[in-house]
């Protein structure tokens, strides 16, 4: 999957829409894609590259974010922590 396809299936299966809020760091090498809700405009999923591979940060209830764990290559995120 292409970094454009995942933040259209993103697009697609939320009410949301892009935004680019750390990209005008200069320091930062990473290129970060948000999805933010149209709703109240807090980020929902950070999608970014990092050394070749395509991450994506998701927001999710802690009981969804146990079962998808579960998955191989699912690890828990720092940014979307909903209990800390």
């Amino acid at each position: 999957m292409t970094r454009q396809e995942l933040i259209n299936l993103v697009l697609k299966n939320t009410n949301s829409y892009e935004d680019f809020p750390f990209n005008d760091n200069t320091r930062e090498k990473i290129l970060w894609t948000a999805i933010r809700q149209k709703r109240n405009k807090k980020i929902i999923a950070l999608i970014f590259e990092k050394d070749n591979d395509l991450l994506i940060d998701l927001k999710l209830a802690p009981e969804h974010g146990e079962e998808v764990r579960e998955y191989d290559g699912v690890f828990p995120g720092y940014h979307m922590n909903k209990i800390h």
